[in-house]
């Protein structure tokens, strides 16, 4: 029980980027004092380090179900921000301390323009903004020619967009924000931009990056852009873009100009196809597809020579093509959670490949030339409907960590042992003819410090 309190408190009060807090919206007052009072008395429970009694196991129980029923009636979420933890506050500053200042927060601060304290810190390299109205980062700041980083966290100005002035030193912003209104109209006044994060700021349109031609990395998550009516241009060192958590149908084919780009990140968004200019990425190495509505991969995926690692887990795909060998840099490959009924012989030819993800699909058999991928260290195939076990695995020699749970096999061959390298065995809910069988291979992969899951109990012998 205690477990799974600190489960759940450690989801509910970590803070995974800057000092920030996701905090739970509902519908009333008397909802949102209750949450804070079952919240409490958790805490509480959880910091007791007393033994655990009977009556003790009873008021977490009873507890935990006053916090499921409270956490019902959330509406929402909403972030809010404090200072990060190992800068400055801009409070603290004096003549004696700002010569050696590097990271400063402005918090909770009321005025519109920035301390004047701040251009006094001449070593200054991240400037952060929590809780601020400061509508226009000045030309005072190109005082401070170290510095590179600028977060804006909760900085909304009274009224208007936030406005940079022209400054050569920044190369990287970091905004978020629930007032998407305030965002800037341009960053092109920011002549060293490399990074620039706007991921949860309520973004419908695409950012006016296009003038900011050093720029290499773009992250957007968690926003609401559909890039019906962009047109990628004039970004040529641009290496990574972040567009998860959108609701992007279809990619432009002005994709196809970003041909730096080596890191295409997708993820829960609702794409059904890709469009033939995707092969024009021939510096692509990351491409993820998490959670879309892909049926199938057209050709231009497969011209994509340089991929090292590729993720479509939960799509619709129910064939992959031979020209798959084409893509002989693969190491780590998702496809798990699809509708495949098979795979191409031509997967042989992956020979980088070190990490497989096949379950929960629909397979019976593995191509026999996926033997021949002697770096594969880890292959999951449960929650599929073999029957028979895919004797190719054999001849996988690198192999560490195997899954063939949750399938219809009867029998195991005694060769399996042979897999020296095997650390992890998954065999759980399978239809085992002789589970003593089963116990005596996982009794000599044991004693060779490996570790089998047999789940035997829960075998259905038929």
């Amino acid at each position: 029980m205690k477990l799974v309190l600190r489960s759940l408190l450690f989801a509910l009060l970590t803070n995974p980027l800057w000092a920030q807090q996701s905090v739970p919206v509902f519908a009333n007052k008397s909802d949102s004092l209750a949450y804070a009072s079952i919240m409490k008395e958790m805490e509480k429970n959880w910091k007791d380090s007393g033994p655990m009694t009977a009556e003790k196991a009873a008021r977490q129980d009873s507890l935990l179900k006053v916090m499921r029923s409270s956490m019902d009636r959330i509406i929402g979420y909403r972030y809010v921000y404090q200072q990060t933890k190992g800068t400055t506050s801009y409070l603290t500053l004096t003549k004696d301390n700002a010569s050696q200042i590097k990271s400063v927060s402005v918090h909770d601060y009321r005025g519109k323009k920035l301390p004047q304290e701040i251009f006094t810190c001449l070593q200054l390299e991240e400037l952060e903004l929590v809780n601020t109205h400061i509508r226009v980062l000045p030309k005072s700041l190109r005082k401070l020619k170290k510095l590179r980083e600028v977060n804006l966290l909760n900085n909304v100005p009274a009224k208007g967009k936030i406005r940079f002035t022209k400054n050569t030193s920044i190369q990287e912003l970091n905004i978020r924000t629930d007032a998407s209104a305030s965002l800037p109209a341009s960053y092109k006044n920011l002549k060293a931009l490399e990074t620039l994060d706007l991921s949860r700021c309520g973004l419908t349109e695409f950012p006016a990056v296009f003038n900011n031609t050093q720029l290499k990395k773009l992250v957007l998550i968690e926003n609401k852009l559909t890039l019906d009516k962009v047109t990628f241009k004039n970004l040529p060192r641009l290496e990574e873009l972040n567009l998860q958590k959108n609701s992007i149908q279809q990619l432009p084919e002005s994709i196809g100009e970003l041909t730096g780009l080596k890191k295409l990140l997708l993820n829960y968004n609702a794409l059904e196809e890709l469009p033939p200019n995707l092969g024009k990425l021939q510096q692509l190495e990351q491409l993820t597809l998490y959670q879309n509505k892909l049926t199938e991969l057209p050709a231009s995926f497969y011209s994509l020579s340089n991929l090292n690692v590729v993720d479509l887990y939960y799509n619709q795909l129910s064939k992959i093509d031979e020209s798959l060998g084409h893509l002989t840099n693969l190491e780590v490959l998702y496809l798990s959670f699809n509708q495949l009924y098979s795979l191409p012989e031509s997967i042989g030819k992956l020979t980088k490949l070190r990490e497989l993800y096949l379950h929960h699909n629909k397979l019976s058999y593995l191509p026999v030339s996926l033997g021949d991928l002697q770096h594969l260290s880890i292959l999951r195939i449960n929650d599929n409907s073999f029957t028979e076990f895919p004797e190719t695995v054999l001849a996988l020699q690198g192999l560490q960590n195997l899954d063939l749970s949750s399938n219809q096999l009867r029998h195991l061959p005694p060769q399996l042992q042979n897999l020296t390298n095997l650390q992890l065995l998954s065999l759980g809910k399978n239809a085992w003819e002789d589970e003593q069988e089963i116990a005596r291979l996982a009794e000599t992969l044991e004693k060779r410090g490996a570790t089998v899951h047999t789940a035997l109990k829960e075998s259905v012998v038929k």
